[in-house]
């Protein structure tokens, strides 16, 4: 069972990347299809994800969040 704050109850975990018991990055789909990372590696964190126009990598990090 993957224990993680995610922003709504609705959003889904698409990807995890899991560096230890306790330090991950989880990308995640909200209800309207947009995207963000939750990412735990002291502190919890959350940012905006664009998908990237160039496609040399799939996301682009945007603005934190909170």
């Amino acid at each position: 069972m993957i224990l993680t704050k995610m922003l709504n109850k609705g959003d889904k975990i698409i990807q995890a990347r899991l560096y230890s018991p306790h330090k991950c990055e989880y990308i995640c789909e909200r209800e309207d299809g947009t995207h963000y990372v939750f990412r735990r590696l002291g502190d919890d964190e959350y940012y905006n994800l664009i998908e990237n126009p160039t496609g040399e990598t799939k996301w682009l990090w945007g603005e934190k969040i909170r």
